[in-house]
């Protein structure tokens, strides 16, 4: 059985700040991008056979009702590792 890892730019880089939030995407992607490459040459090191994927324009939802933040949609492109 094979071990996927979803590296999501919003997961390196969303911060709320007050009512609103603060969010680069480049930099955010970059960093998803390195973590992603960083796993996959750990996990050849140990012999695994390594894909690597990205997920194109998926959009993604942050806050919303319950969460006491607005709604914030953002589109990105979310990195893959299957392992």
């Amino acid at each position: 059985m094979r071990t996927q890892y979803m590296f999501n730019p919003i997961d390196f880089g969303f911060e709320w700040s007050g009512d609103w939030y603060v969010f680069d995407y480049e930099r955010a992607s970059k960093a998803a991008l390195a973590a992603r490459s960083k796993r996959a040459k750990e996990l050849k090191a140990r012999g695994c056979k390594v894909g690597l994927y990205t997920l194109k324009n998926q959009l993604i939802t942050k806050g919303g009702i319950g969460s006491n933040h607005p709604e914030i949609s953002q589109i990105v492109n979310v990195y893959v590792l299957l392992a």
